[in-house]
């Protein structure tokens, strides 16, 4: 078992209460009625994890993390939340968190640090952004009324994102489709409008043809 600590910006209602280096300790943690998810490595010491899960009668969920990139199905066999491969990604932890908070019911607790420079930072909740769009060698992170500078690329955005549904649609825009207010055609691409924004996007004709794949165009 593992404390992967993530960053208390990101999920504010996770609290690391212990960690484990063999079965023993790793049982007490994975039946412990306080305790909801356990990080699970698939080597603890000399032992194996997964005979830590048969017949364990558990009620934390797992989330198995670990170098090692052949037991996935039996992970899943396991009835295991997520596969973790280390080294542990941001983006890929924020996924594996927000998969667990939906089995608990929760959503909008994923929050991201938006990186303007130096030490001018913006705390968003991922499930308020709408839209990234490239701006050079920043990217703007659109959420509610306001656009927010960020130097993480596109592609850092897109899968950080993914755990919301947001899906890039072309070279410089990612787009939540749930957000979408309206799609009008617009020259030979479209023109797209988002819930409670301003924000008006305008795609080329590849652009729209890729949004159309997500979403009824009308």
């Amino acid at each position: 078992c593992q404390a992967l600590q993530p960053h208390p910006a990101w999920w504010p209602d996770v609290v690391v209460t212990g960690e484990a280096s063999d079965l023993r300790s790793a049982r007490v943690l994975l039946e412990d009625p306080a305790i909801d998810a356990v990080f699970l490595d698939i080597e603890l010491g000399r032992e194996n994890s997964f005979s830590l899960l048969r017949g364990s009668g558990r009620r934390a969920h797992v989330v198995f993390t670990t170098v090692h990139r052949d037991f996935a199905l039996a992970s899943y066999e396991a009835e295991a939340v997520d596969y973790v491969v280390k080294p542990v990604r941001e983006d890929r932890l924020v996924r594996a968190l927000a998969r667990l908070d939906a089995l608990m019911g929760r959503t909008g607790g994923t929050r991201v640090t938006v990186e303007r420079g130096g030490s001018d930072r913006q705390l968003l909740a991922l499930d308020s952004v709408f839209a990234v769009i490239g701006d050079g060698k920043l990217t703007l992170v659109h959420a509610g009324k306001d656009a927010h500078p960020d130097r993480r690329s596109l592609r850092e955005w897109e899968a950080l994102l993914k755990s919301v549904g947001a899906e890039r649609v072309d070279r410089s825009t990612i787009v939540r489709t749930t957000e979408i207010l309206s799609v009008k055609p617009y020259g030979r691409g479209a023109r797209v409008t988002f819930r409670n924004s301003p924000l008006v996007i305008e795609l080329g004709r590849a652009g729209a043809a890729r949004l159309s794949e997500f979403i009824c165009m009308k």
